[in-house]
């Protein structure tokens, strides 16, 4: 993959993002920034521009939050935006609450020793599979509205993992790209993008997987560390 870099370390990452700001502002080649699942879903708690508070996510990301100031600054220096969001159903097979009971099994690639919640009971069950989280409609799977506010009117937005029995982490399509297909390829080709600028979350699960389908695609592709946050710290 040598047209792959990531990019790494506050004093390296200033020098090196600036180049490629300039060289992404003058290219032929248009470049795209990918914002992978910029949603409060994936943040703890907190309080946006406007004043209005936001409570924890569902799954969230320590410090997910943190990357808003950073992508709000870098997002005009693209030729075009792109936006993924997680899409569930409620009853998404990603979701732990979804797998009770004797015949339940594991599924993968989930947390290793799945997650813990409460049941109607007050009884505590560890299973396999993610917190309920990303779901179609809800508020907190939104766009955050602090991004919201200054995304382009041209922006490109797709959505993942909105089939309840398939499992979407990249987005441009599921892992067997024939069971959900976001449309993403196409739509950047009709652009004519040539590259990828990826932020956002979460860096081990969502935002690998579709820098890993970028490049696949044929893209050149940077993922911005500074611009992600990871579910494993």
């Amino acid at each position: 993959m040598n047209n792959a870099f990531i990019l790494s370390g506050v004093a390296i990452l200033a020098a090196v993002f600036g180049i490629l700001l300039s060289c992404a502002r003058s290219s032929t080649k248009k470049t795209c920034f990918m914002l992978v699942d910029v949603q409060p879903t994936f943040m703890l708690g907190h309080t946006t521009l406007d004043g209005s508070s936001l409570p924890d996510g569902g799954l969230s990301v320590i410090n997910g939050n943190g990357i808003i100031p950073s992508i709000g600054e870098w997002m005009q220096s693209f030729h075009f935006t792109a936006t993924s969001q997680d899409w569930h159903p409620e009853s998404h097979k990603s979701f732990a609450q979804n797998h009770r009971g004797k015949d339940r099994k594991p599924l993968k690639p989930f947390p290793e020793n799945g997650v813990t919640w409460v049941t109607p009971t007050g009884e505590s069950e560890t299973g396999p599979g993610w917190p309920k989280h990303g779901v179609q409609g809800e508020r907190e799977s939104e766009i955050h509205p602090d991004i919201e506010r200054v995304l382009p009117k041209d922006t490109i937005r797709v959505f993942k993992g909105t089939i309840s029995n398939v499992e979407s982490f990249g987005a441009f399509h599921s892992q067997n790209p024939a069971h959900e297909n976001t449309g993403l390829h196409n739509k950047l080709k009709s652009k004519n993008v040539k590259n990828m600028v990826v932020v956002g979350l979460a860096l081990d699960y969502c935002v690998k997987e579709t820098a890993i389908q970028a490049f696949l695609h044929g893209y050149e592709t940077w993922v911005v560390l500074e611009g992600c946050r990871a579910v494993d710290q």
